[in-house]
């Protein structure tokens, strides 16, 4: 399985959802500023509202086929034992490593389109 189901990330969210972790996977700005949630940005609320509510949260939360590893709040992403997102370390975070490899496993999974 890969994920997203329906259609993969692109290069561009996959590098800010890389710079994101890799500085740190903030919450928010370092400076306490919010942004407006439309441009993809290296902060989790736009990853959350860019990437996961649009691609991820179907099948990664509550009630779906992935809800063993929900993608739905920051803490249980940061929390997850699974490693999902190891903060400053996107080659190991497995979040990462989901979307990037290239078997049957990777996310999205392919026959999703």
């Amino acid at each position: 399985l890969t994920m997203p189901p329906r259609i993969p990330l692109n290069s561009a969210e996959v590098k800010i959802l890389k710079a994101w972790i890799e500085i740190g996977a903030p919450e928010i700005a370092k400076d306490g500023t919010t942004v407006p949630e439309d441009p993809l940005l290296p902060t989790f609320k736009s990853i959350q509202s860019n990437i996961l509510t649009k691609r991820c949260v179907t099948c990664h939360s509550s009630g779906g086929s992935a809800e063993h590893i929900p993608l739905t709040t920051y803490k249980e992403i940061m929390d997850s034992p699974r490693e999902i997102v190891i903060p400053e370390v996107p080659e190991e975070s497995g979040i990462m490593i989901a979307i990037t490899r290239e078997d049957e496993k990777r996310m999205p999974p392919p026959e999703t389109g």
